[in-house]
């Protein structure tokens, strides 16, 4: 606290007791809680923004800014994947179910409207399947990690913001796993949940 000692000091030293060679970006990584989700939002569409390579987004909620953000994106040539929660396509659904009649060959597509937050999202990458919370990396450096709420899971609680490449490898770990189990197939999913109106 004294600032006596610079960060690589205090690195160097752990490193020691430790018996590694450390430096400070491999110890301290740069971190921001973030309790608001309009703040969470604003953070994570200037990350996007900034982001040179890849994005891979893990998601229980959507957002049009943080869409078009990623649209750009990938538009702009990036690597974008997202998997979106199944239960967030229901709520889609279920906004609009008034107007969801299975009558036409153009039903299909009026469900995919409305029931798809990601419709005209370009070339992202879109899979679908349970999330238990959602995270975000870019560029492998970066990444966003919600912090679920045990009591009321389907409010936004807390999000991390953190600069730590050991963590994007985690995360870029789980989210190969999610992706791997989930499903690309929209269609098929929609028609299930609209076939029939008591599972809307």
């Amino acid at each position: 606290r004294t600032r006596q000692f610079s960060e690589d000091d205090i690195a160097n030293f752990v490193g020691k007791i430790a018996g590694k060679n450390l430096t400070a970006s491999t110890t301290l990584a740069k971190c921001r809680l973030i309790s608001t989700y309009e703040d969470m939002i604003s953070g994570l569409v200037e990350r996007i923004n900034f982001a040179q390579s890849e994005i891979l987004l893990a998601s229980r909620f959507t957002n049009e800014l943080i869409i078009n953000a990623m649209i750009r994106k990938a538009n702009a040539g990036l690597d974008v994947k997202i998997v979106a929660d199944t239960d967030l396509v229901k709520q889609f659904i279920n906004s609009a179910r008034d107007k969801l009649q299975v009558v036409d060959e153009h039903s299909l597509e009026r469900v995919n409207v409305a029931g798809n937050p990601w419709y005209a999202a370009g070339d992202m990458e879109r899979r679908y399947t349970h999330i238990p919370f959602s995270f975000m990396t870019l560029d492998g450096k970066e990444a966003g990690l919600e912090f679920v709420d045990a009591h009321n899971p389907g409010r936004f609680n807390t999000c991390l913001l953190v600069e730590d490449e050991t963590i994007c490898k985690e995360l870029r770990t789980r989210f190969n796993a999610l992706w791997g189990i989930a499903s690309g197939n929209l269609t098929e999913l929609l028609q299930t949940l609209t076939n029939n109106k008591a599972k809307i």
